[in-house]
C-alpha cells in the first residue's frame, strides 16, 4: 500500500523526509478515482502500526503539539483500509493518518524541479 503526502511549500531550508510533526495527513491514491490535494509531495509506504485512523473523505484535521485532531462530528466518515475505493467520492480524495515515525518514502510526484531534484537525490538517483 502506497500513499501520498501532499506539501503545501518547498524552498531552500525545505529537508527531503522531514516531516515537523509526528502525525500526518496523506491520502490513499486511488489512480483514476482520487486526486491528490496538493500539486506535488511524496509517496509513502507505512507499516502495519503507522496507520492510526482512516476517513473515505478529507475531514479537515487540524495538528495541536504534533498530534492531528479530527472533531467528533467527523466520525461517521471512518472506515477500513478495504472499503476506501469504494467509498472515497470520485475525483476527490480520502484522509488517513499516520505515525510519521513509521513511514517510508518510497517515491515522489508532481512538477517541481527543485522538489524532484532534491527527493531523486535522496532516493539514490530513483
Amino acid at each position: 500500500m502506497e500513499l501520498v503526502h501532499g506539501l503545501k511549500n518547498w524552498n531552500k531550508f525545505s529537508r527531503v523526509g522531514y516531516f515537523n510533526t509526528i502525525q500526518i495527513s496523506c491520502s490513499f491514491h486511488i489512480p483514476g478515482r482520487t486526486e491528490p490535494l496538493r500539486p506535488f509531495g511524496y509517496i509513502l509506504r507505512p507499516s502495519r502500526k503507522a496507520i492510526l485512523a482512516i476517513y473515505y473523505k478529507d475531514v479537515c484535521s487540524y495538528t495541536i503539539g504534533g498530534l492531528k485532531k479530527v472533531s467528533k462530528e467527523n466520525d461517521i466518515f471512518k472506515c477500513g483500509i478495504g472499503d476506501l475505493e469504494f467509498l472515497t467520492p470520485l475525483g476527490k480524495h480520502n484522509e488517513i493518518i499516520v505515525d510519521s515515525r513509521f513511514i517510508e518514502i518510497v517515491g515522489y510526484y508532481g512538477n517541481h524541479k527543485k522538489f524532484n531534484l532534491a527527493c531523486k537525490n535522496y532516493l539514490g538517483g530513483k
